[in-house]
């Protein structure tokens, strides 16, 4: 005996399957300014993003670790062409926290995450692209950072965009999801602040 969907049903199944697909794209933007307690200048060096990077997982573990110098950015835009620049590619393994609200449904406080980051810097300027991936209920998404040290007013002048595309399922806990992201990249701005004038 064949068994036919009514229309209603067939209309509700076809719905559900386009939602499930669909990922709204969201944007992020985060303006800030943090106050210097020195002359400063960009220090790119591994070590030295390796430690802020240890800093920012809240003093976990930062895994395979690769630092590349390259002669010129990967890149060629115009937040990439400002002169006298020196570029790095940088990779990492290592988890981010997750927001207490979802401590329910997800059984860790801390979830596994791969970073890819593009950096250029010259003496006044630090460009970032940095790519997260594998990050539970999100899977990816990119930010891009441009962080510019002001000596005469002593203060970092920090702009931050990305573009995030949320699956259907989390477009609910949107403002929650972001608030977390925001807070973090607010904490980043004021551990490399507190890296210039260490």
């Amino acid at each position: 005996m064949r068994m036919r969907m009514s229309r209603p049903v067939l209309r509700f199944v076809l719905a559900t399957c386009i939602c499930y697909v669909v990922r709204a794209e969201s944007d992020i933007s985060v303006q800030t300014t943090v106050p210097l307690s020195c002359v400063a200048h960009w220090n790119i060096s591994s070590a030295h993003m390796e430690h802020i990077a240890y800093m920012w997982t809240h003093e976990h573990k930062v895994r395979n670790w690769l630092y590349k110098q390259t002669s010129t950015p990967v890149e060629r835009n115009n937040d990439w062409s400002f002169a006298n620049t020196s570029c790095a590619i940088i990779e990492y393994d290592t988890v981010v926290k997750v927001p207490k609200r979802f401590a329910d449904f997800i059984p860790s406080r801390v979830t596994e995450t791969h970073v890819q980051k593009q950096i250029c810097a010259s003496s006044q300027e630090l460009t970032e692209r940095l790519r997260f991936s594998k990050i539970i209920l999100l899977g990816s998404f990119t930010l891009q950072l441009k962080s510019t040290i002001d000596n005469v007013q002593q203060q970092l002048v920090f702009v931050s965009t990305g573009d995030i595309a949320l699956p259907w399922f989390v477009q609910p806990v949107r403002q929650i999801i972001f608030g977390h992201l925001k807070d973090s990249i607010l904490e980043y701005t004021h551990l490399l602040a507190n890296s210039l004038c260490a």
